[in-house]
């Protein structure tokens, strides 16, 4: 996951995944890197993030 897209609805099935394999017992390691942040935003998906009226 890069830093750009993190909050994605996508991302929250991967957190889900990560408890249940944490509450098995299973350890976790974290890589988080640097990039140049170019590119497309392939995969962003942030409906959640949008502003409705009321």
């Amino acid at each position: 996951m890069q830093s750009r897209l993190v909050g994605d609805i996508g991302d929250f099935g991967k957190y889900g995944m990560l408890r249940c394999l944490l509450s098995a017992g299973c350890r976790l390691g974290i890589n988080w890197y640097l990039t140049d942040g170019t590119g497309k935003m392939v995969g962003l998906r942030r409906p959640h993030f949008i502003k409705k009226e009321l």
